[in-house]
Order: C-alpha cells, then structure tokens, then sequence
C-alpha cells in the first residue's frame, strides 16, 4: 500500500494525541518523523509502507546524522513511529530495534580502524588513488549490505 508522507503524518499525529502526549513532543516527533519522509521523497525512496519502515532505509537515514543528541532524538522519534506502525498493523516488527541490536553489535569504530589501516597498506603498495578509493568504496559498501541482512 502506497501512503503520501502527508497521510502518515496526519496519521501518526492524530495517534500521538490520541496517546495523551503533550502538544510539544508531539510537535518534535512530528518535526523529526517529516524530515525522515523529506528524505526518502528527496532520494526517491519508495514510499511503500514496506520501504519507509526498512532497516536499510532507517539506516540510511541515520548514518547520515552526525550529532550523537540529534541521532538520539532521531531514534527515539522514529522508535515511536515505528510502535505507531506496530498498533496500526502496518508492520509486524519494529525495526529500530534491529537497527539498535545491529549498531551494538557492529563496532563501527573499529571498522573505521581496519578500512583506514588497510587504505594506508594500499597506499604503501602504492596503488593509484582511484583503487584505493574504490577499493575503500567497495569494502564499505559491503559492510553495510551485512549490516541489514
């Protein structure tokens, strides 16, 4: 089924209220949730129920915040968002908690370690800068196809 992002959001904030949440949380959820739905129509993103609440899609989105609080607020929004979904039986499982099982698991920091270690071995072998870089490229991508399978 195929939702513009106005509908969900209508949606999701006639469910907030109907949760008794105050007027400002819900205006920051809704804030929060509506540059989420920017983003996927910006990047032309399906907006199939199935798309808007994938872990590849939510973590595309995240990864692309680097303020840890503003990542926070993020997750926590679209943790509720995700529950809104849960009640409304658009979906069958919440993904943000895969993302947040995936994330602790996943030590990001060490693998930025091991690419810049093995991007600096590269450069040693003297590999031209296109390899490197796609080289790099490749690896990163591959670790995120690992990350949401």
């Amino acid at each position: 089924m195929k939702y513009t992002a106005q509908d969900l959001s209508t949606h999701f904030r006639n469910w907030l209220k109907s949760q008794n949440y105050s007027s400002s949380t819900t205006r920051n959820y809704l804030v929060d949730i509506n540059k989420y739905l920017s983003h996927l129509a910006a990047s032309s993103e399906s907006t199939t129920l199935n798309s808007i609440f994938s872990l590849s899609s939510l973590k595309g989105y995240l990864d692309l915040i680097e303020d840890p609080k503003y990542k926070s607020r993020a997750l926590s929004s679209l943790n509720q968002f995700a529950l809104f979904a849960l009640s409304q039986n658009y979906i069958s499982s919440n993904p943000i908690k895969k993302y947040r099982r995936l994330s602790q698991s996943t030590p990001n920091q060490d693998l930025d370690k091991i690419l810049s270690e093995y991007k600096d071995h590269l450069i040693k072998k003297k590999r031209s800068p296109s390899t490197v870089r796609n080289y790099i490229n490749d690896l990163q991508q591959y670790i995120n196809w690992l990350s949401t399978t």
